[in-house]
């Protein structure tokens, strides 16, 4: 199969004939993104020209500059014309390393926040990236040298969902010589970044290795193979843990509690998962905790007794239930203005007066102490000290979940509502699509 039926499948695949009115592609001005941008831009126009799809599906591109490279201004630029001519919208953004930690994995996570920024600023919920088949046989490669389990030898899925935003790599799959070719043919340019060939990285590391073990029968498909494999037991412990979730867990505003038998009972491997899930949507963070700390955990949880924290949350034995809780600490100096999430999760919600200085903040110790019934309200001391409140300066205005009623109450924004459904949404957004 060529390259544009391949796309144009992995699309019907994901949406059937009711593509989102956006979708965005993130475009460095490498060959393969912009391969990508363009071999979309082509299908969704054939796809609405044969009727395959029910309304137009309008391709927005953006491109991070990380400010490393003094060509990558003018490979912005390069991109920004391609998508003039094809009458794509386009946005760039600048992003700045601070000169500390990983540089790769800095910029990795600088580009992403970018693009979610950019996404929701837009209204885009899913953005397409530019992955291939030899990105996913290096990620394998450098996940097994790391000593990874399931979740890092499946390397990247097809489909995956965070920050709020689906990530789709319709090129997963294909290899890079057949973009090269399209974009030869149809007269593209693109640049090549020299970063490719820094065999500094471990990115270019793999690659060296994986020429290297192709005479040993290790080859790139092999590899891709296995990497299949893996990503079909990932997505059956998804769908193992979403079921112990069900049965064990419960959901109390923004806290989850589950059994702490139960927990003890399940495979070692479900009750990590089902912590690590727990511990990521209470905290907002989209990197679950290193194994060796959710074993820690699972040992807490034996004893039937103590107190934890972990990933921003403060984890506690009651009632023969562990109760895991955004920890005051992590939450403290967090402010948000009324119309903003505070905390990544919670949104306002009514008519806010109309007075300068109004922010929302945790609640805390002095917070608390203004709520005089908040014992009647059924949540743990520790809970109320990490929820939303509005403040206007030194003044408390509304503690609803402290029962301290005022002008707007709080809720957990739509994509973070409910953990079992965002438990299942993940089991199923697994889910190979050629499958």
């Amino acid at each position: 199969m060529t390259l544009k039926p391949q796309v144009c499948q992995f699309l019907s695949n994901c949406f059937g004939q009711n593509l989102p009115p956006r979708l965005g592609v993130a475009v460095s001005g490498g060959g393969d993104s912009v391969a990508l941008l363009h071999v979309l831009a082509d299908v969704l126009a054939d796809m609405l020209a044969g009727r395959e799809i029910e309304h137009a599906c309008t391709l927005h591109a953006v491109s991070i500059d990380h400010g490393l490279r003094p060509e990558a201004a003018g490979e912005i630029d390069q991109v920004a014309r391609l998508c003039e001519r094809r009458a794509i919208a386009h946005s760039r953004y600048q992003w700045c390393w601070n000169q500390t930690g990983n540089l790769m994995a800095a910029a990795r996570e600088g580009r992403r926040r970018a693009i979610v920024a950019w996404a929701r600023q837009h209204d885009i919920a899913h953005v397409a990236l530019g992955h291939t088949a030899e990105d996913q046989a290096e990620t394998l490669v450098m996940h097994l040298a790391r000593g990874s389990g399931i979740d890092g030898l499946a390397g990247m899925a097809p489909i995956t969902c965070q920050q709020g935003v689906v990530w789709l790599r319709p090129l997963w799959g294909i290899r890079r010589a057949p973009l090269r070719t399209y974009l030869h043919a149809h007269g593209v340019r693109w640049a090549e970044d020299p970063s490719n060939q820094d065999p500094r990285f471990d990115r270019i590391k793999a690659r060296r290795m994986i020429r290297a073990l192709e005479p040993m029968g290790l080859s790139l498909d092999r590899l891709l193979r296995s990497a299949e494999h893996m990503a079909r037991a990932q997505s059956a412990l998804r769908w193992a843990t979403w079921h112990l979730a069900c049965q064990a867990a419960r959901q109390q505003g923004g806290d989850v509690c589950i059994d702490a038998q139960e927990l003890e009972q399940a495979p070692t491997e479900l009750a990590t998962r089902l912590l690590a899930a727990a511990l990521c949507w209470v905290s907002g963070r989209c990197y679950r905790p290193r194994y060796q700390a959710l074993r820690r955990l699972l040992r807490l949880t034996a004893r039937c007794k103590g107190r934890a924290t972990l990933h921003g949350c403060l984890l506690s034995l009651h009632r023969g239930e562990l109760r895991i809780t955004r920890e005051w600490a992590a939450v403290a100096g967090h402010s948000a203005a009324v119309s903003c999430l505070w905390d990544g999760r919670w949104q306002a919600v009514g008519k806010a007066p109309a007075v300068p200085e109004l922010k929302i903040t945790a609640l805390g110790p002095r917070g608390l102490r203004l709520c005089p019934h908040w014992r009647s309200m059924g949540m743990p001391r520790d809970s109320l000290l990490a929820v939303p409140a509005l403040w206007r300066q030194d003044r408390l205005l509304a503690a609803p979940h402290a029962g301290l009623a005022g002008p707007i109450t709080f809720k957990l924004h739509r994509e973070r509502a409910d953990f079992l459904q965002s438990l299942r949404k993940n089991a199923n957004v697994a889910l190979n699509p050629r499958d």
